[in-house]
């Protein structure tokens, strides 16, 4: 279908820069996120052999059933960002529950953040199996609490109240929970069969600007995060996957610091590195799809001479 060429005001006009959602933002205001990454959706377009990325990814989650963590990597205005938001929206229209791309703070921002969106989701498509789910996630929220109790307990506080101490912690906002990446991975292992039982075909976690995080928490906590993921999702069977956006910059520091991580990455075969992807003739393939997508090939020199 052809789109009307008054639509490519829309792209000659938006900020090339697209803001990431934090964890916050999913949490609190899913449908202002919602709209958000839509618009930037519907303008993205795919050049190299993107599109064989998106295939593999389809098939590692739909056909073969495979766990997997993949990364995409690219300097500032290249894309990565845009790539991550279209590769979500496609999970969308293929029947996947998809976390859109967001940054974190910590892992207890992470949970939450992929919590509430499961939520938002089932409360508008399928009310009746959010309490459902719930008992799955609340499992794993409880273990967390129960930890934080015992560890008051062992200080002195009796238990009666510790347990209120912490719950009203945890309701005012004001405690973050300590989880593990492993409990992360077993999270979308329990919950991803429960989402197949009521229509969805798997489970995507997108994240974003993994800089963030390193800059709330460390490079090593986060790099080991990073190691503790990939090697847990080696040779798991599953139709759950993440997919993590970082800078250039970013991946460069993991290269000299924890090259080992980017080993792990690299085996699940889903590296996408925009630097490699795009060429010298990227502003040229892209005003031609352009062109293509918004029908005025025969104006598209006229517009702008490559």
């Amino acid at each position: 279908m052809k789109i009307p060429i008054e639509e490519l005001s829309f792209i000659l006009e938006k900020n090339p820069i697209i803001h990431t959602a934090n964890a916050d933002e999913l949490i609190q205001s899913p449908r202002q996120v919602e709209a958000h990454y839509t618009k930037h959706a519907m303008t993205h377009m795919s050049l190299g052999n993107i599109k064989d990325y998106e295939d593999r990814l389809f098939r590692y989650l739909i056909q073969n059933k495979r766990a997997f963590v993949g990364f995409v990597t690219g300097d500032y205005g290249l894309g990565k960002t845009s790539l991550l938001i279209y590769l979500w929206f496609l999970c969308e229209e293929k029947n996947v529950m998809a976390v859109p791309p967001f940054c974190w703070r910590t892992l207890d921002d992470f949970f939450l953040a992929v919590d509430s969106w499961i939520i938002f989701r089932l409360q508008q498509h399928n009310v009746k199996a959010v309490e459902q789910y719930r008992s799955i996630s609340d499992m794993f929220t409880k273990k967390s609490l129960e930890k934080e109790i015992n560890e008051l307990v062992l200080y002195g506080m009796q238990e009666e109240d510790a347990k209120e101490h912490i719950l009203k912690k945890r309701k005012d906002g004001t405690l973050r929970l300590e989880r593990r990446m492993i409990d992360l991975v077993q999270f979308c292992e329990q919950v991803t069969p429960f989402l197949k039982t009521i229509g969805y075909r798997g489970l995507m976690i997108f994240t974003d600007e993994l800089q963030e995080s390193i800059q709330n928490l460390s490079p090593e906590k986060v790099f080991s995060y990073l190691f503790e993921l990939a090697d847990n999702m080696q040779d798991r069977e599953g139709q759950f996957g993440f997919m993590v956006g970082m800078p250039t910059t970013t991946k460069v520091q993991l290269s000299d610091v924890r090259s080992d991580v980017l080993d792990r990455l690299a085996n699940h075969r889903m590296v996408i590195d925009l630097t490699r992807v795009y060429t010298s003739q990227f502003a040229v393939e892209l005003w031609q799809g352009f062109a293509e997508y918004f029908d005025f090939l025969p104006l598209k020199e006229q517009i702008i001479h490559p």
